[in-house]
């Protein structure tokens, strides 16, 4: 049996397709049942958690291994003490909002004076964005949030103005104050880390959720290689180092992208790293075997 703790950024990125997906193989899908600690034997191995069901109850969950998928500020890896092993330096701001009646074809970007704009089509609304330096993003919000969005997709992508000047907001303009990267230590006796538990990066290069969820294959195989018989310690340093070796290149261009002092020249030529880090992780992932799935019984 596995245990996995997910963060409420983490989850409402999930669709709920995975839940169901979940579900249906076998696995028991509690909501809005916080962790509070975790569970330790004599030897202090995790063996699971304590968590706080609806009605404030306590309750302990038993497992083999412990999963922390809870965001940047992981429960799991918190109360582990799993160590930075890799810290960042960029921490780039956000600002976004959702439109209806903005059809976009796929992810469109721009980039210019300092700054990062563009489209991310979702299933009922367009999301819009703009990236720069959180000192930039404070500076021009003392006039508000509305005159340092539009402000800012101008500056980045004038040709994009005009396509949403008339569409209707989904909603407020939201904010991210920028965090810097970092990897952790992910697997210990008992527990292992995914998603930004164990990995996080500025989201200017989009690529966290497809981190999450090759982290999520990879961590699957090496709990199915310890079901089967395999030492933990084995597979799961095995875990750790594939996936240290599938974010190494895209962390150091999202960091050199986020810093945002760049000139386009400059920004043109790490877009073509961005692509080239994310084939290399299709690489790996269309080679490796295909492990035998089990079934619950």
């Amino acid at each position: 049996m596995a245990t996995c703790v997910t963060g409420r950024s983490t989850w409402l990125a999930l669709t709920v397709s995975v839940v169901d997906a979940a579900a249906a193989a076998g696995a028991e899908v509690l909501h809005e049942t916080p962790v509070t600690g975790l569970l330790r034997d004599a030897a202090e191995r995790v063996v699971g958690v304590r968590a706080r069901g609806r009605q404030g109850n306590s309750t302990d969950l038993y497992a083999t291994l412990t999963v922390g998928a809870d965001g940047i500020r992981s429960t799991v890896a918190r109360q582990v003490g799993a160590r930075v092993s890799r810290q960042g330096n960029s921490a780039g701001g956000v600002l976004y909002r959702y439109f209806h009646d903005l059809p976009a074809d796929g992810y469109e970007w721009s980039y210019g004076d300092r700054a990062a704009t563009g489209f991310i089509p979702t299933n009922d609304a367009t999301c819009v964005f703009v990236g720069t330096t959180p000192a930039r993003i404070r500076s021009l919000r003392r006039d508000g949030a509305e005159r340092a969005f539009s402000t800012l997709v101008a500056s980045a992508g004038p040709a994009l103005v005009e396509r949403f000047a008339n569409a209707t907001p989904a909603d407020r303009i939201h904010g991210w104050s920028g965090a810097v990267g970092y990897l952790r230590r992910c697997w210990g006796p008992g527990w292992a880390l995914v998603g930004d538990a164990g990995y996080f990066k500025d989201p200017i290069t989009t690529h966290g959720m497809t981190d999450a969820l090759r982290d999520a294959e990879l961590l699957a195989d090496a709990a199915l290689a310890m079901l089967s018989g395999s030492q933990e310690a084995s597979v799961l340093a095995e875990y750790e180092r594939t996936r240290d070796r599938l974010s190494g290149d895209m962390f150091n261009v999202t960091e050199a992208v986020a810093a945002y002092d760049w000139k386009l020249d400059r920004v043109r030529h790490l877009l073509r790293e961005v692509s080239s880090a994310m084939g290399d992780e299709v690489d790996h992932l269309q080679s490796r075997d295909q492990p035998v799935r089990r079934t619950a019984s």
